[in-house]
């Protein structure tokens, strides 16, 4: 038995940014309106020639029939996944795609993160603080709060009651879809988390019926809005007369949290289309997303209140969807009401409640505190379900406003940017007539120096005032555009910007409602010829074996962009940048025809007014060379492979090893492939399920060692003869994930540095025997 003696441990610091922020081979994409299946089947038979597509899916094929306009508003009906060659970068492959007229949107499928926790020693202080009432199911009418997270333990006893029954499937017929809604035995909701892509632990792989958490952060999240009161056990949640809808879209990933765009997206479409009232969404991330906005709208114009974290990071960049002009952004308060340092704020902010040291359930009957913006969004949408059991016939803004009114000041009277309209506060079950107030456009975002028209909606104000103010934050001082008595719901406000500079301003709406004033604000860049794109250049890239051109260039504010090819005074094609970002690069298609072109760069959405900005000329040519020739040999199945070669067998022939992906397994076998007579051959197969990491003769013994790794611990498997292949278990260690080894102290023998799975440092062993 092969021995090893831990060295030492080596501190660490956990960075996100080292992990993977989108799921590999995945992209995202979204056709213009007008174009039909016709330009769907001829624009996949052009990339799948290009790309090689492994599978083309529909996102939201199980949309009911009939939706009318909120489904064609949303454009849910356009979107669809591109599964790709795990070489592919998906980045790439989304730029590219955007140069097609027919797409709208393309993008990764990006990882958004599940808001971190900060636990502290508490009690239930933040019923208190938020005048909790225990409103018993005899006084409201049925609520369904769907919960998209990592899930929920539905068997724990502070919970097992409170969820979400689909009664057609409860009584109908095992492996039947009973309601016809797409999804089989959804008796409590959904498990959509499905990325064979990415090295998650637990259950990721495929979409079921079984929404379990594996994280607990769901089944905390759960437990605020809903756990039982006065049960005699735990703890009590804001609403425990509503019903939680489970929708699982969450899965563990190197030690986090995360949720893939398409599985929430997918979840919120459910939640619409299966009676979900109220929504909570605490998770988020800085990067706005096409697909998560398109089924955010599609949820609130079918009159769903949606509820979303505003993040963790102490910034005024409030996380996305809480940005969202949909949703509820929540910020979390310490006991007491004080603002928490950690939680995201700025002029998107709606409201704050509890989030420091908060108990919870805990996954296998427990309890445990966390802190976090996504314990302060379960406050919200807990209370919001209270207020829509009293009135079930309110819409969603006024279920806003209810909440701003009788939110109570943490901070400077009225409206801040770091607690919103102030602490969360059960003094809006009281609430009979609530305002609710809405600057339905500009929504944010850019304009150009003018007049800009100014779209209100206000409800339930006797009067309004309309002002704009310097600065992203808190401006120094409000100027009025207009004010007055309400002359109907809507209206139409014309601001003229003629005067004013370039930069950020915040546009204030403020509405009387007889008692005090609730407010709406809006954040808005004004530029006077649209954003300026800055160090333009023409630059040499590779794309495939060909040399090609690239466009770059960087803007001051997040923004769209175009480039324009002109020969002569003919504008000759036009090249779309992708939305948002301060660095740009947009590659010229390979097909462009031979000739000499003048190169342009407009930064700024399509239609924007914007300076157009001269880069440069480039030539090409009909017959390109191929520098470096390559040709498809051969196709192998798709899997991790060890990143190194060994002659496992001496045969003198290298082996590739490979754990091959599929199967609804989250760990295969492993295969060892040689290449023999012009093609790939598998010559051996191992029974042990694993990801093969890395090979080294660990004890000196002239055995080569395989370090196979799962997400509970690293192994090593030993050839048992120099002519054999690695079957034999010399060593393991748990709670490790991965490594590498090498001999540092020149002894002769390796030293295996090993990640702990369970805190911030490495594990470093050497073997002291064989």
């Amino acid at each position: 038995m092969m021995r090893f003696a831990p060295l030492f441990f080596l501190a660490f610091a956990s960075s996100a940014s080292a992990l993977e922020h989108f799921a590999p081979g995945e992209v995202l994409f979204s056709l213009r309106s007008g174009a039909g299946k016709t330009a769907v089947a001829s624009l996949l038979d052009v990339w799948q020639r290009r790309y090689g597509l492994l599978a083309v899916e529909e996102l939201f094929e199980k949309l009911p029939k009939g939706l009318g306009k909120p489904a064609q508003t949303s454009g849910l009906g356009q979107w669809y996944r591109l599964q790709l060659h795990a070489k592919l970068d998906p980045e790439q492959v989304a730029k590219e795609l955007l140069q097609w007229p027919q797409v709208e949107y393309a993008q990764p499928n990006y990882l958004r993160r599940e808001a971190a926790e900060d636990s502290l020693f508490a009690a239930q202080w933040n019923l208190v603080d938020m005048g909790w009432q225990n409103v018993t199911s005899g006084d409201l009418g049925p609520v369904v709060v769907a919960i998209v997270d990592s899930g929920i333990d539905y068997t724990h006893p502070d919970i097992v009651g409170q969820l979400w029954l689909n009664r057609a499937e409860d009584e109908g017929v095992p492996g039947v879809d009973d309601d016809g809604n797409g999804y089989i035995d959804d008796r409590i909701g959904w498990d959509f988390s499905d990325a064979p892509g990415l090295t998650g632990t637990g259950d990721y792989l495929e979409r079921d019926a079984d929404p379990f958490d594996q994280s607990g952060h769901g089944t905390h999240v759960a437990g605020i809005v809903a756990a039982v009161a006065g049960n005699g056990i735990g703890i009590a949640g804001i609403a425990p007369a509503v019903r939680l809808m489970v929708l699982r879209a969450g899965f563990n990933l190197s030690g986090s949290g995360y949720l893939q765009d398409d599985d929430t997206a997918a979840a919120l479409v459910y939640a619409a289309d299966n009676g979900a009232q109220v929504v909570n969404m605490s998770w988020g991330d800085p990067q706005p997303s096409p697909v998560i906005e398109a089924a955010v709208r599609y949820a609130a114009e079918r009159g769903l209140v949606l509820v979303a974290a505003s993040g963790n990071e102490g910034t005024s960049d409030v996380f996305y969807p809480a940005r969202s002009e949909w949703t509820i952004a929540v910020g979390a308060t310490a006991p007491g009401g004080g603002v928490l340092p950690f939680s995201n704020y700025g002029p998107s902010l709606d409201i704050a409640a509890p989030g420091h040291a908060i108990w919870s359930l805990l996954p296998g009957g427990g309890y445990v505190e966390r802190s976090g913006t996504s314990m302060a969004s379960a406050h919200v949408a807990g209370l919001a379900g209270q207020l829509l059991a009293r009135q079930p016939q309110w819409t969603s803004a006024q279920v806003r406003g209810a909440l701003a009114t009788s939110a109570r000041d943490v901070g400077p009277d009225g409206w801040d940017s770091f607690s919103g309209a102030g602490l969360a506060h059960f003094a809006a079950l009281a609430v009979e007539n609530p305002a609710s107030l809405q600057i339905r456009n500009p929504s944010g975002g850019m304009a150009n120096i003018g007049k800009i028209s100014i779209d209100l909606a206000l409800l339930g104000v006797e009067q309004y005032e309309l002002s704009w103010g310097l600065g992203e934050i808190e401006p120094r001082r409000w100027n009025l555009i207009e004010a007055g008595a309400i002359p109907k719901k809507e209206m139409r406000v014309s601001w003229d910007t003629g005067e004013l500079v370039d930069g950020a301003y915040l546009l204030r709406l403020r509405g009387w409602d007889g008692g005090g004033w609730v407010e709406e604000r809006v954040e808005l860049q004004l530029v006077s010829e649209g954003p300026e794109a800055k160090a333009a250049r023409v630059v040499r890239a590779l794309q495939g074996p060909y040399w090609s051109d690239a466009v770059e260039w960087q803007t001051d504010l997040p923004a769209a962009g175009t480039v324009f090819l002109q020969q002569g005074d003919q504008m000759r094609y036009q090249l779309a940048a992708p939305p948002a970002r301060k660095k740009q690069r947009v590659e010229l298609p390979l097909d462009l025809p031979a000739g000499r072109y003048d190169v342009w760069v407009r930064a700024g959405a399509a239609g924007q007014a914007g300076l157009r900005v001269p880069v440069g000329t480039v030539e090409t040519f009909a017959n390109r060379v191929d520098r470096w020739a390559f040709n498809l040999k051969e196709v192998l199945p798709d899997g991790y492979l060890m990143p190194a070669l060994s002659d496992f067998n001496g045969d003198g022939i290298s082996e590739v090893v490979q754990m091959g992906y599929g199967g609804g397994l989250q760990y295969n076998t492993g295969d060892f492939y040689q290449y023999r007579a012009g093609a790939s051959e598998r010559i051996f197969n191992t029974l042990q399920l694993f990801i093969p990491w890395g090979v080294q003769d660990g004890d000196g013994d002239g055995l080569l060692e395989l370090m196979a790794v799962d997400a509970l611990r690293v192994r090593l498997f030993e050839t048992p003869s120099p002519v054999a292949f690695p079957d034999h278990l010399v060593w393991e260690w748990r709670d490790v994930w991965g490594g590498e080894s090498a001999d540092l102290d020149e002894d002769g023998r390796p030293e295996f540095f090993l990640r702990s799975s369970t805190g911030p440092f490495f594990q470093v062993f050497e073997s002291v025997a064989d």
